[in-house]
């Protein structure tokens, strides 16, 4: 067996049933070889990148929540073939206040040529507490303005 790392990427060869010791190394090698102009790691999402959405907020300080990813994506892929991956977000209609950040919104699948391959939660991006009385009452009587 044999391991080598290029550019993050860490890769191992198991050779069985060759004769000799420079067989082994030599196809060892070459697999290796191969698996780093071949292969590469790819990551479409890391922990904590904004996807662009908001949930609203029932009750809260604020009207909406920003989502992001709650964890990352690492995959090891056909170089070239990044065309194939791609992101789908779910995420809650509304959530009631308060929410806390890193509360789970939603998901957050990863797709390779339409099949899922990996799930990730999206999650609050920052706090929203209740609002304060003064806040609340201002809010009820703008949202009964409104309705009437």
């Amino acid at each position: 067996s044999a391991t080598a790392e290029k550019n993050g990427l860490r890769l191992i060869a198991v050779v069985l049933g060759a004769d000799a010791g420079q067989t082994r190394f030599d196809e060892a090698r070459s697999m290796l070889e191969y698996g780093f102009s071949a292969y590469q790691r790819f990551s479409p999402i890391k922990e904590g990148d904004s996807l662009g959405m908001h949930v609203p907020v029932r009750l809260g300080g604020s009207d909406s929540v920003s989502a992001v990813s709650g964890g990352q994506s690492d995959m090891l892929i056909k170089k070239g073939t990044q065309s194939e991956i791609s992101l789908e977000v779910s995420l809650a209609e509304s959530v009631n206040a308060p929410v806390l950040k890193g509360d789970v919104l939603g998901e957050i699948r990863v797709m390779k040529s339409g099949a899922v391959v990996q799930r990730i939660p999206a999650v609050a991006g920052e706090t929203v507490e209740l609002p304060g009385m003064v806040h609340a009452l201002v809010r009820i009587r703008d949202h009964f303005m409104l309705a009437h």
